[in-house]
């Protein structure tokens, strides 16, 4: 039962970052750029919000999750955890890491009004 609930958490999770943006592209370093960064971030919050959301049984299912939806996310943007932690570096050590989260937090805000704004409709 418990792995049942997990794997339909992980289709979920699946459909729901798979409805939004496109492919990353890369710089000539092998670094996402700060387009494809923000679409991967957004969609790990997202992602995240939806694990912790979850109320899961013991610590090791939730680790179980977040890998599931890791491999997922990463799978979605063609990169992988490297590329991830790279490009969180470079931009961290550049400065730029505040402009791409204040991207993040928009985006983020845009997706709640539409969802608060679905919720008045359906009342």
């Amino acid at each position: 039962m418990k792995i049942t609930s997990v794997y339909i958490l992980f289709l979920l999770a699946l459909s729901l970052i798979s409805c939004s943006s496109r492919k990353p592209k890369l710089t000539d370093e092998g670094i996402l750029t700060k387009e494809s960064m923000t679409s991967v971030l957004v969609d790990m919050h997202l992602t995240d919000a939806l694990i912790f959301t979850h109320n899961a049984n013991t610590k090791s299912e939730l680790k179980l999750s977040q890998e599931c939806y890791d491999s997922a996310l990463f799978a979605k943007y063609d990169c992988n955890d490297s590329i991830f932690k790279n490009s969180l570096e470079y931009y961290t050590l550049n400065g730029e890491i505040k402009d791409i989260y204040d991207n993040v937090l928009d985006s983020l805000n845009k997706q709640k009004v539409l969802l608060e704004r679905g919720e008045k409709k359906n009342q």
